[in-house]
């Protein structure tokens, strides 16, 4: 079992490094904290998009 916790662990520190390089701190802060996660009592619209592969999302608005 120690070989895969370290093999994950490496391979955990090399996607880090590479997200580190690639992407500014504000966008892997936003990542690894999200934000916005909650529902919007009484929404002013409401729109769900699904791409050609099903996967759907949905978006809320408020001008409150």
């Amino acid at each position: 079992m120690a070989s895969f916790d370290d093999s994950f662990k490496e391979l955990e520190k090399s996607v880090t490094e590479d997200m580190r390089r690639i992407y500014a701190k504000k966008v892997i802060d936003h990542f690894l904290n999200p934000r916005n996660l909650d529902q919007i009592q009484a929404p002013d619209g409401f729109a769900r998009v699904t791409g050609p592969c099903g996967e759907g999302q949905s978006y809320a608005k408020s001008n409150k």
